[in-house]
């Protein structure tokens, strides 16, 4: 056998391409060589979306790989096989009754299954973040013979995902090739080996993004990728040869030390990504596929493995939750992985008793909202996520805020939280013209359930100036901040007072002659004659039901014959007139009526035509001595003259 051939020979290395990668970067060499009697071996790990046609491993650094990125995380066991090898060199094959050649021989060594405690296990390695890694083995071995080359069986460990490389098997000793690939007779005492492997990029991964307060889809949240190389966290940053490029999340910025890699792929709920080549220059990018569901993000191509999806920014009006901002996934082999991530978001929810009242009522409102999730988080800095909780009221001037600690009640969940506590406020309460503000301190907010409903019971009045339908608007704004996010959500409620008009008219006289002024009225809740009356309470001079009648409001009927009653909750009363007209009869009956929100003014804000309340005169006879009883008289006689005169006539022709 010649000594070229030997040489071949002995290089050994039969490689199967395997699958392509990220992060491709090769070893050079060391700054010292190996130990006498050894050599470093560097396996550089490539991997790629389809397989290659073979290409011979130089043993050198080889240019042509640098464009795949390396496969990480995949491992390899080392076997030392040269007992084996020099065995079967003694052996006869039976497909060809000759002995076996150094070919055939590390063709089988390449078939050799290792046992789980192989007592030829050299070593396990793993692939760095770039695939690779580096060892040093010895270059002969020791037998009864003497010392001979040695021979090592590389078994690739199966990753989910990859297709799996062929054993490869290292006879020593390898020697350089020069550029027409022949043999030289340069040793090589560092050996690169590039093992080549197709990887699946079939993942898939969901995501659905929802506010706490209303479940609903949120665009707009911002994410990086991120999976652990080295111990280390990596991010995506591109794409390269279709499959997507991973640096350092972290890196060194000089005097400003270490910061957020800002190449890093932002990826935004609301969207779906894919991996795809552009048409124009034949070069692989990610590629926005435009809006998906509501709150949705889809992430496609992505390899089999273990990653992190990083919330970087929340959506507008929405907060980061510390739980949610790093949350961990697997992507199966051609699967798809949901995830359901959530972000703070309030709506407020403002509530009154009943939206229709009377003047003077005290009307109970609510001011509630889901407390966020993060209200007790704590930032990397030390700091509270949130530090400002603020409740505000606006309202209309014709509503005034009772500000009574026997009136207000601030409540988180079912707790009950306290202005103060010793010599510590929990919360304080500033007013201001047509409102107020209510400001929760760090003890206040210490206080706040993450997740429970924060509630705000307090009355507002009705006050004198109020007129009819109007509607007088209650808005609440909540504000929850800090040094990351703000919080915002607003809501009001309108309440409103009713009337009714009426005309008071005498129905034997036509327009505009007709109307009654002095008639005068109160106004009953029911019915009967222990009913209340609406008027005046003595004691806090407000407007409300009274039982005496000294203290109802009088209503008289103005030169139109006209009275407005307003002020009044939607319902049934009755109308009692107290005094009639002067020459009228003075009604018997109660007359009932509707308060309604259109009752005093329609949908047009005009007023409605008054209801007619009908009064009869009172019954007449004429004065004694008057002309109607002269004129009465002398009629009576030349009745009585002309019917003498109209008998006597009679008799006489009868006669």
């Amino acid at each position: 056998m010649s000594k070229k051939l030997m040489k071949v020979i002995l290089v050994g290395l039969l490689l199967v391409p395997l699958v392509a990668g990220l992060f491709g970067s090769d070893i050079g060499g060391f700054a010292e060589g190996p130990p006498s009697g050894k050599a470093f071996v560097t396996i550089h790990k490539k991997k790629m979306t389809t397989k290659l046609e073979s290409i011979q491993n130089t043993g050198n650094i080889m240019s042509e790989f640098s464009q795949y990125d390396g496969l990480e995380d995949v491992a390899y066991t080392v076997y030392n096989v040269s007992a084996e090898f020099y065995a079967l060199l003694k052996t006869i094959n039976s497909s060809t009754d000759k002995y076996y050649t150094h070919t055939e021989a590390i063709a089988e060594m390449q078939k050799i299954v290792p046992i789980t405690e192989d007592n030829r296990l050299v070593a396990t390695e793993i692939t760095n973040a770039n695939g690779e890694f580096t060892m040093t083995l010895d270059k002969k071995i020791a037998t009864e013979e003497g010392g001979k080359d040695a021979i090592y069986l590389f078994v690739e460990t199966p990753k989910p995902g990859v297709t799996i490389a062929e054993n490869m098997v290292l006879a020593f000793p390898v020697y350089q090739l020069d550029s027409e690939d022949n043999y030289t007779d340069n040793e090589l005492s560092h050996i690169h080996l590039y093992p080549k492997n197709v990887v699946s990029t079939a993942g898939r991964l969901t995501i659905l993004k929802k506010g706490t307060a209303e479940e609903a889809g949120l665009d707009g949240a911002q994410f990086i990728l991120q999976k652990i190389m080295d111990k280390e966290p990596y991010i995506v940053t591109g794409v390269n040869n279709g499959l997507y490029t991973w640096s350092k999340r972290f890196v060194d910025a000089g005097e400003e030390g270490v910061k957020e890699n800002e190449s890093a792929s932002i990826f935004e709920s609301g969207k779906e990504y894919s991996v795809k080549t552009n048409p124009d220059t034949g070069v692989f990018k990610i590629y926005d596929e435009g809006s998906a569901t509501s709150g949705q993000l889809v992430i496609n191509n992505l390899e089999a493995g273990n990653y992190t999806l990083v919330e970087i920014k929340a959506p507008d009006n929405a907060g980061l939750i510390n739980d949610y901002i790093e949350t961990d996934f697997s992507i199966p082999i051609d699967g798809t992985t949901p995830l359901y991530i959530m972000n703070d978001t309030i709506i407020v929810d403002k509530t009154i008793d009943q939206q229709d009242h009377s003047i003077g009522d005290l009307i109970d409102y609510t001011m509630s909202f889901r407390i966020p999730d993060g209200i007790q988080d704590v930032l990397e800095n030390g700091k509270k996520r949130y530090d400002k909780v603020e409740l505000k009221d606006t309202h209309d001037s014709f509503l005034t805020f009772i500000n009574d600690s026997a009136t207000v009640t601030l409540m988180s969940g079912e707790d009950t939280i306290p202005v103060t506590e010793g010599n510590v406020d929990n919360y304080k309460i500033i007013t201001a013209d047509n409102g107020f503000t209510l400001n929760l301190t760090e003890a206040g907010i210490s206080l706040l359930t993450p997740g429970a409903t924060l509630t705000f019971s307090y009355k507002m009045q009705l006050n004198s100036t109020a007129t009819p339908d109007d509607g007088y608007k209650n808005k609440a704004e909540v504000k929850v901040s800090g040094e990351t996010d703000t919080l915002t959500g607003d809501d009001e409620e309108t309440v409103y007072t009713g009337g009714k008009r009426f005309v008071k008219i005498d129905a034997d006289l036509a327009e505009p002659d007709n109307k009654l002024a002095g008639a005068e009225f109160v106004v009953r809740d029911l019915n009967n004659e222990n009913a209340n009356y609406w008027g005046i309470n003595p004691e806090t001079k407000k407007n409300g039901w009274v039982s005496e009648y000294e203290n109802a409001v009088k209503f008289k009927t103005d030169p139109d014959g006209i009275i407005d009653i307003t002020g009044l909750a939607y319902g049934t009363y009755y109308l009692e007139e107290t005094v009639a007209p002067a020459g009228y009869i003075l009604l018997k009956e109660r007359i009932e009526f509707e308060v309604t929100k259109e009752s005093y003014k329609g949908a047009d804000s005009q007023l409605v035509a008054p209801t007619e309340v009908v009064n009869r005169h009172k019954g007449t006879l004429p004065s004694t001595g008057g002309m109607g009883i002269v004129a009465l008289l002398m009629f009576g006689v030349a009745a009585f003259g002309i019917a003498g005169w109209y008998f006597k006539r009679n008799g006489k022709a009868e006669v």
